[in-house]
Order: structure tokens, then sequence, then C-alpha cells
């Protein structure tokens, strides 16, 4: 195969930061290909500064023909490695768009992933460091790449396309007309690119497993979110990310705060949107006309100062400036769900410098949104920077299953803030602390972020 046969295929890597050094080399050994225009590389070490880093990976992650899985102990510990990267590598694996390859690095227990029933590089799977010479380990998967490239070139020769990000088209999202259904248990989550993520795995996902299909029929579409964009953007600048329908356990059974226990399943039973960002400074003054803010250096730090009943004035104001009610806040429940994003840990990722501002690095206030990892939805400073408004109020647990559960909301009634903040401890900013405050109440820790069920009036 040649240059000027057949154009080059991304090649993705997905590996853990621990592990630079061997996918270094890799790359060495994998730039005889490049050099022969068979492939091009991609790794988030290219991601130019100033540049959003998770949306460079989605993007690259969503036109890559091959997923190289770098697989070690620590690739499998990263949140952000299994639950997004391997994640969306599998749904594109299962849907034909991409050819996952997981190649094991380092001795690790890994059979029982997702990717476990996939042919492994080098040969027999023997990881690289346990060979004796490791540039003929290298050599092993570099052929191996070679034949899984080739062979994609001859499955579809006649309109076969380089899938560089620049070449990908960029379409409006189109909003659905809304849908009344009754969905079933477990549902499967595709976005408008029919991706297929497994929520549970249960009856529906099987069946699209088994088929390999897009799921078609107009009303379970709506349901699992088909027709749904992935986000939707505001006048205003503000982003919404869609959240899958799902169920989850939610609340804790730690004893420093009884109100979050017991542990129950909780089932959300459709999809939402809610805000990739808490919302800022220049989106309040943007709507409200005034900065209520005691932290102000920065219009892009979270608002704070206001009132759950102040935010419903800002929520009444925006929808009428938007023309649908793209704003409201979550319920304690939804929030909770989108925090975890599929995770049970007391924090959606363990190292909690790298996902929160709290006491330990906040300096005494809040910070610039979006400056620490998301969660695996996209969801940017979910823990500390400011705690945040939930739209009922504090509902008693029980160890019983229920469906889209919601406190009291009657007039006064103390309201939900979640997340915690910048002044909190640790134990401060767990996914399943929750405290009730009185509705009139403002506090210079205390923010929100807007969500939506994405249907236009």
């Amino acid at each position: 195969m040649s240059a000027e046969s057949k154009p080059d295929i991304e090649v993705f890597y997905s590996y853990s930061h621990q592990d630079e050094a061997l996918r270094q080399e890799l790359e060495k050994h994998l730039s005889i290909l490049k050099h022969r225009g068979v492939i091009t590389g991609w790794h988030d070490r290219q991601i130019g500064a100033g540049t959003e880093w998770a949306g460079q990976i989605d993007t690259h992650l969503d036109t890559a023909r091959v997923i190289l899985l770098l697989v070690s102990s620590d690739f499998l510990a990263s949140n952000y490695c299994y639950n997004v990267e391997m994640k969306r590598a599998m749904e594109r694996h299962a849907a034909g768009e991409a050819r996952v390859i997981p190649i094991i690095l380092r001795p690790v227990v890994w059979e029982d992933a997702p990717f476990g029933k996939l042919q492994a590089l080098p040969k027999d799977a023997k990881p690289v460091t346990s060979w004796q010479n490791q540039d003929e380990a290298f050599v092993s998967v570099t052929k191996g790449v070679q034949d899984a490239v080739e062979g994609l070139v001859r499955e579809a020769p006649a309109n076969f396309q380089s899938t560089s990000p620049e070449q990908v088209p960029v379409h409006p999202p189109q909003e659905p007309e809304p849908t009344t259904v009754s969905p079933p248990k477990k549902p499967l989550v595709p976005d408008q690119k029919s991706r297929r993520v497994f929520i549970g795995a249960a009856s529906v996902g099987l069946v699209i497993a088994a088929v390999g299909t897009y799921v078609t029929v107009p009303e379970m579409g709506e349901w699992l979110g088909l027709n749904k964009p992935r986000e939707i953007t505001t006048s205003i600048g503000m982003t919404l990310v869609r959240i899958p329908a799902g169920e989850f356990q939610m609340g804790s059974n730690s004893s420093i705060q009884p109100v979050q226990s017991p542990v129950h399943r909780v089932r959300i039973s459709e999809p939402f949107y809610l805000g990739k960002y808490e919302v800022t400074q220049a989106q309040w003054k943007a709507v409200m006309g005034t900065n209520p803010s005691a932290f102000s250096d920065n219009p892009n730090q979270p608002v704070e100062n206001v009132s759950w009943e102040d935010v419903q004035e800002f929520i009444k104001r925006l929808n009428e400036q938007e023309g649908w009610d793209v704003c409201r806040l979550p319920t304690d429940a939804q929030w909770e769900y989108a925090a975890r994003a599929g995770t049970t840990m007391e924090w959606y990722e363990s190292d909690v410098d790298a996902i929160a501002w709290y006491v330990k690095n906040s300096e005494g206030q809040t910070h610039e949104v979006g400056q620490k990892r998301p969660n695996a939805w996209g969801l940017y400073d979910m823990l500390g920077n400011v705690w945040e408004w939930c739209y009922d109020g504090m509902r008693e647990y029980t160890a019983d299953m229920v469906v889209d559960p919601m406190g009291l909301t009657v007039a006064g009634t103390p309201r939900v803030i979640r997340g915690g903040c910048w002044q909190q401890s640790e134990e401060g900013v767990r996914a399943a602390i929750r405290n009730p405050v009185a509705p009139n109440d403002r506090a210079h820790a205390i923010g929100f972020r807007c969500a939506s069920s994405g249907r236009r009036r």
C-alpha cells in the first residue's frame, strides 16, 4: 500500500500518562507506517496551549479509524481512560466505525474489561514489559496494527476517506418534537451520531449488541435520546450537556452526615440536559444587568451570593429571552446522578485536587469555571468551587428503589444545595453531600447551574 493509492488512517492513542515512555516507544515503531502515508497518529500531548483539551480528545476519538488502548494498571485505574475514552472507543467498535486494538503494556488483570474479548497485542497478549527484548514486542504490535489498517482499507476501498477532524462537517443541532413514551427499565443512550452507549446493558442493550444496528423506532429513539443533540448552547454562551436516562445508587452510608443514608437505587426515567459549567458572572449579568458576586475579579468565575428566589427570576428572564425553557434547576436526584456519571465512589475521581476547588487549593475564593478535570459526562466543577442550588427540598431517604424522586416544593421550603464549595474540606465536597438552605438566603459560596428537558415550547 502506498501514500499515492490510499489516504492515511488516523490512529488514536488512549493511555495513562504514567505510561508516557512506553507510548513514545510504540510511536517510534509505528513511524514506519506514518512515513509510508499509511497512518497518522494522535494523542493528547498534541493539544495546543489555550485549547479545550476535552473537546480535542472527543473530536479525535470520534474521527479515528483505529483506537489503541494502551493497557496497564494505571490505564484501568484512570477514570477518564476507562469511563470516557475506552467506553467511547468500544461504542464505535461495536458500531463498525473504528477498530479497537488493546495493547498490553504491563502485567494486569484485563480479561474481564469490556475490551477483554478483543484480540490483543503483542503476540499472545504477552505484556510488552514481560518480553526479554521490548523491541521485539513493539515489532509484534506494529505488524498487528499494519494488518488491521490494511484490513480496513480492503473493507471499503471505494469510499474510504481520511477522517481528520478538519474534514468532519459540523451540523447545527436539530431539536426533536416531544414524545411521551413508556420507557424500558435499562436504557441505551446513543447521541445524534448513532452512538451506542450501554447504561446497565439490560435487554435493550443486548438486542443492540446482537444485531449491531441503529434503533429507529421513533418512540424509543426519543426516550433514549437518539434524536437529541449532545450539547445545546444558549445566546449567552451557556452550554448544556445531554445526560442519559438510567439508574444509580444515591446517597452514602458515611456517618459524617446521616441525611445522606441509606444508599438506595434511583431511576432517572428520561434524559435531560445539565450545564457544562456553573453559571458565570458574565452570564448572570447578561440576563440580570448586575453582578452580586463577592469574588468578581474574573467574569468567568461562577456567580454567587444569589438566593434560590433570585435564581428563579434569572430563569424566568433567560427563558423569555431564549423563547423556550432552556433553563430550570435540576432536582436533587438529577444533580447527584449527573455528578456521579456512572461512578460509585464518594468523589467521582479519587484525585480530589484534580477535580475540585476546595479549602486545600482554593486560596480562599472561587475560581474560573472549567479549570479542573470534568467527570465522565463532561461536566466541570460538580464538586467544589460553589455550592449549587437544586429545585426541590430535602427528601427523607429510605432503602426502597424510587423513580424520579423529588422533595417538597411548596413556597418557603428550604431547598437543597449540592457539591460543596471552596471553603469545604475533602469530606465536604463528596458527591452525596447535601444541605437545606432557606430559599431567600444568599451566600458567597452558593451558585447554580441550569438544567433543561431540551424540549422547545
